[in-house]
């Protein structure tokens, strides 16, 4: 079965304000989605319909189910979704990894979330 992994922090959500280390949130001003990983996980969908969508992050599996229950149940409602902590050894060469950080140990195809809004300015303009 084809997975879909798509990390928290930086990637699904787009912190605002300053500060000099990942912050899962703290001393940020404010957030937005990222709109393009939305995207991204629509199309995804639509060619893998079978296939499991996996919310994950580093700050462990109760906030990315936190983020998954603010972001994903209100703007794709119904798609179902697991989560977890991140732990690139259980990804596959078959899996897509949406991720700001390219860990050691990710298998399958890694994106960088900047790529997707390059594809979208690309297919707008």
């Amino acid at each position: 079965m084809p997975r879909l992994f798509i990390d928290v922090d930086d990637t699904l959500i787009k912190w605002n304000g300053k500060f000099d280390q990942h912050p899962f949130g703290h001393g940020a001003e404010s957030w937005e989605v990222n709109m393009s990983v939305i995207n991204a996980i629509k199309v995804w969908r639509e060619s893998h319909p079978d296939g499991q969508v996996v919310i994950w992050s580093g700050g462990g599996q109760d906030y990315a189910k936190t983020w998954r229950n603010r972001v994903i149940d209100r703007l794709i409602p119904g798609l179902q979704t697991e989560t977890m902590s991140k732990m690139p050894s259980l990804t596959r060469f078959s899996d897509t990894i949406i991720d700001d950080q390219r860990m050691p140990g990710f298998n399958g195809k890694y994106i960088h979330p900047r790529e997707l809004a390059s594809e979208e300015a690309a297919d707008a303009g």
